[in-house]
């Protein structure tokens, strides 16, 4: 027992998470250093649009760029702020004259600051909730050592802009509703937490189910509050007016912008287009998009017959399956003589399977303790909901429609992850409560097996010199060094 407490006193240190924290840069820095451009997850897209915004002031596509629509209907696309902030690095490293891989490699490198500062705010997120430290610290490892989690971070991505935004954006709304819960009105909090939420919106559409969620959670929580009689009208302008003039005009501001922006995008898709984001061929016509990789795979498979299983239950079965793998695969880029070769570490990917679908029962077991005792999380958790509903109903939206499985990546899941993690954490902490040595045995196996495949491992483990900057020996020796360390993991390949 005494043992026990010293491991989780260690895990609950801010040493521990400084030492997850680094651990994710240096994986992350070394898939920026090594991988060849452009890696998979649409590194070549992302920067090719960087490079057409650096060529303009206006942070959005007035006109459609001439000739064909490569990169999709630019002029309606809602998701541009991370294309237009790197295009300012962009323009310097033109100017300075910096060779490809320089420019690359530094882009990628502020994407992993992007990262890096995602982690440290879902850290300052997570503490939020009452779970102890070592829980949160423990969620943030395994999250970091999820195979795709460090090969997205350490590439040109808007995902990487959305990680950061997410936490960040929530901070401000558990803020907001930590206030209300204590009859206070938090102007500055709602002002701030709407806004991002709205910026992440323009960053990548897929930030809309966060938008909803946390405006329908406000609406039903301010709602309560004025019904009971503990939160007056008269209160709300009161405490709108305690803030300082210049901070009351910042945050208007910030609101109105970045409102007009979602109008612009969001509202006249919706009313011109009937759709959040416009289809390719319906803005610019079919032949200008038949060189957009999505938009052709989508009008072809729409060409086809097809016959489509609805059931949603079976739909449901093999989404899960199709986002564990792409969470846990590694993945090569469009280079080499095989493209998108992938691998999944059978060690690695077995032991999160059956974590997380042991961690799930327990949640569904504690769910109303959970819920009842952890006001914060459970808010966080229906946001999560929402989010994992909407990716689900888009992409079954899109089966029904095309007859194909498409557009299921785990990546795309990888923002909520850490607080899914940590909920089913909850359920284990309750389930293992009187059993501290199941529960250290549990979390040492755990930690053991996930060295096989997880993080960088199995990137090193799978790759060939053809995923490696070409010509570049060092990272190809080093590459061939780290196999040979990392090879004695791999037992079960």
């Amino acid at each position: 027992m005494k043992i026990y407490n010293q491991i989780v006193k260690g895990l609950a240190t801010k040493t521990f998470f400084w030492f997850v924290w680094c651990l994710s840069v240096v994986q992350a820095g070394w898939i920026a250093i090594s991988s060849r451009y452009p890696m998979a997850f649409d590194e070549a897209y992302h920067l090719e649009i960087i490079k057409l915004h650096s060529k303009m002031l206006s942070p959005i596509f007035l006109q459609q760029p001439e000739g064909p629509a490569t990169y999709g209907a630019l002029v309606r696309d809602p998701s541009f702020i991370h294309h237009y902030l790197l295009s300012i690095p962009w323009r310097l490293f033109e100017y300075l004259g910096f060779s490809e891989f320089t420019s690359v490699v530094s882009l990628r490198f502020i994407n992993i600051a992007m990262f890096a500062g995602g982690l440290f705010l879902f850290w300052k997120l997570l503490s939020y909730t009452k779970a102890s430290r070592a829980a949160i610290n423990v969620s943030l490892f395994f999250f970091i050592m999820i195979p795709t989690v460090p090969l997205l971070a350490g590439q040109i991505n808007y995902d990487n802009l959305q990680f950061l935004l997410l936490p960040l954006t929530l901070i401000y709304s558990v803020k907001f509703l930590r206030n209300l819960n204590k009859n206070k009105f938090d102007a500055t909090s709602l002002f701030l937490s709407v806004s991002l939420a709205v910026i992440g919106s323009l960053n990548k559409f897929t930030f809309l189910p966060f938008l909803t969620a946390i405006v329908v959670w406000y609406l039903i929580a301010i709602i309560l509050k004025l019904k009971s009689g503990k939160l007056k009208i008269g209160k709300l302008k009161k405490q709108w007016l305690a803030i300082s003039t210049g901070v009351r005009y910042s945050l208007v501001t910030l609101f109105v912008a970045s409102s007009s922006l979602f109008v612009w995008f969001y509202g006249v898709n919706i009313v011109v287009h009937q759709n959040v984001v416009a289809q390719c061929g319906e803005v610019l016509g079919e032949d200008r998009c038949q060189t957009y990789g999505p938009w052709a795979r989508n009008h072809r498979y729409a060409q086809q017959e097809r016959k489509v299983d609805p059931n949603p239950i079976k739909y449901t079965i093999g989404w899960v399956g199709g986002m564990h793998y792409r969470l846990f695969f590694t993945i090569n880029g469009s280079t080499g003589p095989k493209l998108y070769s992938n691998n999944t570490a059978p060690v690695v990917t077995a032991t999160a399977a059956v974590i997380g679908l042991v961690g799930l029962i327990l949640f569904l077991k504690y769910i109303r303790k959970i819920i009842k005792d952890e006001p914060m999380l459970s808010f966080m958790l229906f946001v999560t909901a929402i989010y994992v509903i909407s990716v689900w109903g888009r992409n079954y939206h899109d089966f029904l429609q095309l007859g194909q499985n498409v557009a299921i990546n785990g990546r795309y899941l990888q923002p909520i992850l850490p607080i899914v993690i940590l909920a089913f954490m909850a359920g284990y902490q309750r389930q293992l409560f009187r059993a501290p040595i199941i529960k250290l045995s549990l979390l040492s196996v755990s930690f053991i097996l996930f060295l096989s495949g997880g993080g960088i491992t199995g990137l090193i483990h799978y790759s060939s010199a053809d995923w490696y900057w070409e010509g570049n020996s060092f990272v190809i020796n080093a590459n061939e060094y780290l196999k040979r360390i990392v090879a004695p993991l791999f037992v079960w390949k």
